[in-house]
């Protein structure tokens, strides 16, 4: 009986996952469309349209990192040996050019087995944050 009841549990669990996941992935293709009209409609302003285009950017992330974590989270064999002193390097200097005010100081060498992209998204919050 018990067996049975944590088989149901687990695969009442999957179905949830599963269903988190193409919801997120459908919010973040979704998004798309109105973000696209809304670049275009930005293009012909004068005033306020560099702000608009910063905000439809940010968008752009969100939504991208919506459809990166469902991809991550179906393929999660994407584990690999990444160098975090240098992902860190080079989610500053990103940021920098997005015109966030970033300051880094001594980095140990590390490496860590992750997924890139789901490490990326994390540290990129951080730093953000």
């Amino acid at each position: 009986a018990t067996a049975h009841a944590l088989n149901q549990l687990s695969s009442r669990l999957k179905t949830a996952m599963e269903s988190r996941m193409r919801l997120v992935a459908a919010a973040g293709h979704d998004l798309r469309t109105p973000m696209t009209r809304m670049r275009l409609r930005a293009e012909f302003l004068d005033e306020e349209r560099d702000k608009w285009l910063h905000d439809l950017d940010e968008l752009d992330r969100i939504a991208d990192s919506a459809i990166r974590l469902v991809r991550e989270e179906v393929n999660q064999d994407a584990v690999e040996p990444l160098d975090l002193e240098k992902m860190v390097r080079d989610i500053s200097a990103e940021m920098a050019t997005l015109g966030h005010s970033v300051s880094i100081g001594h980095l140990d060498k590390v490496s860590v087995r992750a997924g890139a992209l789901g490490l990326r998204r994390a540290l990129r919050n951080l730093i953000v944050n």
